[in-house]
């Protein structure tokens, strides 16, 4: 607050409202709670989901972080995602994986993460990436993991196999191990805990009127990255509530949109297998396929999709879950040309199957989504129920990447568009506008200076 008092009178001069730590802002809330100011329920409201995830995290000690920042800080980045981690290095996904399995916390290290690395990505206790700004895909699924990370930082020199600590809080990186900080005893911080029951996203499902309509993909993406970059640029403070809810629906939304689509897909995809002699080593798979879900070999990719969901939407979750279990199988073991099928229709089968199975947040899930590929490039166009051009969201994923905040997000993904505009020599124009409730709430954190 900004105040002067003038002949015995108080002026308020200016007001912004403060951002608050984590710790900060669970005990204000219930601190409101005990004067009577709000519900526990609407003190739980205040809080950002990020916040409390932050408190659930142990970091690190302060004195011994300090003290190997002196002697040991390897990288300084953009702090992604909160938390501390320690652990072994590993530089790809595949070896994440493996030393995972013998029991080894590891923190995976890239230059930039991909869909592929998202099974390394699972198991590391932390990510950290070269390059990258708060919506690439790394900070996206590192937040939605729960997980520290730290991007845009030099990686040069750390290596394969040394112990380093990760602060996702300032976006440090040390050589060697830092100890954790003891657990908050703070009572109105352990109160707020036990109050807090995490607002969660509804349960992953199908939504088959979303077949029959048809939405732009290019503008979901903008509606998608832009909450997220949104929620995160508003934590602690006054639009904390709003963006964290904003961004639930929104991303609600786009994952079931995404889902929908790769299910279309796939139904459409897997006519092209040439029958069981030829696919040997899924055979019974395959037959399952034919026998049970009627699924349809050869023909027009539009009266495939449609067969497929006709079964698929008179069933139960579990027997779709299986029906995608069955189809990535096929596609990952059957004898495929390279225009057709294969690891990358095997690798879409799975990522709506991973969303399906709760195994994926809806988050994780579309931000995936969003970086799949079939055999000709960007996973879009083989429906249009999702429509719009495959060319653009090439450039909008690769402006995304590297923006720090709401603002700046919104300048690179005009800047794509104005780039993809240039090469189809389609003149020049303005980018398409966020959706009337997202720009609505990104005005307003942009008048009150939040972004």
């Amino acid at each position: 607050v900004e105040f002067t008092v003038e002949q015995g009178k108080l002026y308020i001069l200016q007001v912004r409202n403060a951002k608050l730590s984590p710790e900060a802002a669970a005990t204000i809330a219930t601190h409101f709670v005990w004067e009577k100011k709000l519900s526990k329920a609407e003190a739980v409201a205040q809080v950002s989901k990020e916040q409390l995830e932050a408190l659930r995290f142990r970091g690190f000690d302060p004195a011994d972080l300090e003290r190997a920042k002196k002697s040991s800080t390897l990288a300084q980045g953009i702090p992604a995602s909160p938390g501390a981690a320690v652990g072994k290095v590993v530089l790809t996904s595949e070896a994440a994986v493996e030393a995972a399995k013998r029991g080894e916390k590891v923190i995976l290290v890239r230059p930039d993460t991909s869909p592929d690395d998202l099974p390394g990505m699972l198991v590391a206790e932390a990510i950290v990436t070269a390059t990258g700004g708060n919506t690439s895909h790394a900070a996206v699924v590192a937040r939605g993991l729960g997980k520290p990370a730290v991007v845009s930082c030099y990686t040069g020199i750390i290596y394969a196999g040394d112990d380093i600590s990760v602060d996702g809080n300032t976006g440090v990186v040390v050589k060697g191990t830092v100890k954790l900080a003891e657990l908050a005893q703070k009572k109105e911080v352990n109160l707020f805990m036990r109050w807090a029951a995490f607002e969660q996203c509804p349960a992953p499902k199908l939504n088959f009127a979303m077949f029959e309509e048809s939405v732009s993909y290019n503008d979901l993406l903008v509606d998608f990255y832009l909450t997220e970059s949104m929620a995160q640029a508003a934590t602690g403070t006054a639009l904390s509530v709003e963006t964290a809810k904003l961004k639930a629906s929104v991303h609600a939304n786009v994952a079931e949109r995404l889902a929908m689509y790769l299910v279309v897909a796939v139904g459409g995809e897997i006519r092209h297998a040439k029958g069981s002699d030829y696919f040997h080593r899924c055979r019974d798979e395959l037959n399952t396929l034919i026998k049970q879900f009627g699924i349809q070999l050869g023909g027009v990719r539009g009266d495939a999709q449609r067969k497929s969901l006709t079964y698929l939407k008179s069933v139960d979750v579990n027997t779709q879950i299986r029906f995608l279990q069955l189809t990535a199988t096929v596609f990952e073991k059957g004898s495929w040309t390279r225009a057709m099928g294969g690891k990358n229709w095997a690798n879409i089968a799975n990522a709506a199957l991973n969303f399906l199975s709760g195994k994926l947040s809806h988050t994780v899930f579309a931000d995936h989504a969003f970086d799949l590929e079939h055999n000709n490039g960007t996973v879009f166009g083989k429906n249009k129920m999702l429509d719009g051009s495959r060319e653009l969201v090439r450039y909008q994923l690769d402006a995304k990447k590297h923006a720090g905040n709401p603002t700046e997000l919104i300048r690179a993904l005009d800047k794509a568009y104005k780039r993809f505009l240039c090469w189809t020599y389609e003149g020049d124009s303005k980018a398409p506008p966020p959706s009337p409730e997202v720009l609505s709430l990104y005005e307003v954190g942009k008048k009150l200076g939040i972004w």
